[in-house]
């Protein structure tokens, strides 16, 4: 239905790993724009899938098994912490590239990506938990993806966005 999107997370990361099936999911999130979420809503219900959770910003669905977590826009629960963290995530739509030849479904540039991932790792780690695998996605991100990372770039907006110490700490980790 010509829905805009940007996958992220587990669905973009996993094709990192040298063996994709390695990369468990627990569920696929994706970013419409807001003034898609009725068509979007509509279509997935039209494609089978189940409304678990509908209120904004995120609603979700279970679909054959899978759940979907369709953003309009990120509630990572850091913006009182880390603001300038949090503000990032609008500017996603002027980071990322198609996927493939699609004419609707973007990821993130990797550039964008990494910083996203390392965002999303500390949000869990400061606050509601998380395991080793955060950690190691965002280090086999770098791995495959460092020949299209400006490292220079990465280090100022990592500082411009305050997660230069949790940075460190969690490249050292890996």
């Amino acid at each position: 239905n010509k829905i805009k999107c940007v996958f992220f997370k587990g669905i973009v990361v996993k094709d990192s790993y040298p063996i994709p099936e390695l990369r468990t999911m627990s569920d696929i999130d994706f970013l419409i724009l807001e003034e898609d979420r009725e068509i979007a809503h509509k279509t997935l219900c039209e494609l089978g899938a189940k409304c678990t959770k509908n209120t904004e910003p995120v609603y979700m669905y279970n679909l054959s098994g899978v759940t979907l977590e369709v953003h309009t826009k990120f509630a990572e629960d850091i913006e009182e912490e880390k603001p300038k963290a949090s503000k990032l995530y609008e500017d996603i739509w002027d980071n990322t590239e198609k996927l493939n030849n699609f004419e609707y479904i973007f990821v993130p540039t990797p550039q964008f990506h990494i910083l996203m991932l390392l965002i999303h790792t500390y949000r869990h780690f400061t606050g509601v938990g998380c395991g080793i695998r955060l950690f190691i996605d965002s280090s086999i991100f770098y791995e495959k993806y460092k020949s299209e990372i400006d490292t220079n770039k990465l280090k100022a907006d990592i500082d411009k966005i305050e997660l230069t110490d949790f940075a460190k700490l969690s490249f050292y980790l890996n």
